[in-house]
């Protein structure tokens, strides 16, 4: 064995040798032992020995702002050529309380009132809490029998999709149409 080798075994023993009586005592890991930073990276090199770097904590999301992110995108990619159906609460046809029953099932979450969100069961859902600010992917309940899914503003309205009458089927349009009054329109946002 050449002096390079010696020495090197030497140090390895005594890097891990200080680090297990270390972590043991709780003193020191082999990267805080009073040894150089250039011999314990040799060593790893070496050696093959692998370090395992701390994970960074990064901000997760909100589970409500990951629910109302995949309720937008289910919103706007699955209502095209959907028809009207009374009680409907799936792609084979819905209406207005279906749509947005399989929006949120689909993203995650259920009503706890009911096996689907009615206008009737959104005002007293524990799930749900009303908004003045609301965010595309919240529901939008804008008259005592309709509901629908804000999708944001366009040209500074306020536009959602809904599945409207067996007519017009499910399409976007404003949150303020027909017979809505500005009242009556009412914003919902998921809790956590």
């Amino acid at each position: 064995m050449s002096k390079n080798e010696t020495f090197r075994n030497r140090n390895l023993a005594i890097v891990l040798i200080v680090g297990l009586v270390g972590s043991l005592f709780g003193l020191a890991t082999p990267a805080q032992a009073a040894v150089p930073t250039s011999v314990v990276s040799t060593q790893v090199a070496t050696y093959g020995l692998v370090s395992v770097p701390t994970k960074k904590k990064t901000k997760k999301k909100s589970s409500a702002t990951t629910k109302r992110a995949k309720a937008l995108k289910v919103a706007k990619n699955d209502y095209k050529g959907v028809r009207y159906r009374s009680g409907g609460t799936s792609r084979k046809g819905w209406d207005c309380s279906g749509f947005v029953t399989y929006v949120y099932k689909k993203a995650g979450a259920k009503s706890t009132k009911s096996s689907r969100w009615t206008t009737r069961s959104i005002r007293n859902d524990k799930k749900l809490n009303r908004t003045s600010n609301p965010k595309p992917g919240d529901i939008v309940y804008n008259s005592p029998t309709h509901v629908g899914i804000y999708i944001g503003k366009k040209n500074g309205k306020p536009y959602m999709i809904s599945a409207r009458n067996p007519s017009k089927g499910t399409t976007q349009h404003p949150v303020k149409w027909g017979y809505v009054k500005s009242k009556n329109i009412k914003y919902y946002t998921i809790r956590a």
